[in-house]
């Protein structure tokens, strides 16, 4: 089986030059907890897991909360976030680019199911990028 037969298609991302308020919509309108990060050329470029964003908004709020899988309900980091929701607006000068990992370890549609799965071992991942 590869990697195209289990991957998902319609994958939502943002550039690496969208603001702090657009990827936190993004995160809370999508039920998301990490986002691709793409260049200009819908390059793969980074991504930006949930967490980080969080730390770079509220940056004591990862001393509280150690894993973010813990809010499996999206009201719950709705409300947390209306609290700081002030944060959100003063802090827009913060770009995706300020809390995006660089280093994106990718597997290509074309590889199998079996080393895609080596590689999320390997580096510890709960999801893994496809690129073409």
């Amino acid at each position: 089986m590869l990697v195209s037969d289990a991957m998902i298609r319609n994958v939502i991302s943002i550039r690496s030059d969208a603001n702090a308020r657009k990827l936190l919509d993004i995160f809370l309108i999508h039920r998301i907890d990490a986002l691709p990060v793409i260049d200009r050329n819908d390059k793969l470029i980074g991504y930006v897991p949930l967490e980080h964003l969080a730390e770079k908004l509220m940056p004591r709020f990862k001393e509280i909360i150690k894993d973010f899988a813990c809010l499996q309900d999206y009201g719950q980091l709705e409300k947390i976030f209306e609290v700081q929701w002030h944060l959100v607006e003063e802090e827009s000068n913060i770009l995706v680019s300020d809390c995006m990992i660089n280093n994106v370890v990718a597997v290509r549609d074309s590889e199998s199911l079996i080393s895609a799965a080596a590689l999320m071992v390997t580096h510890n991942l709960r999801r893994l990028p496809v690129i073409d």
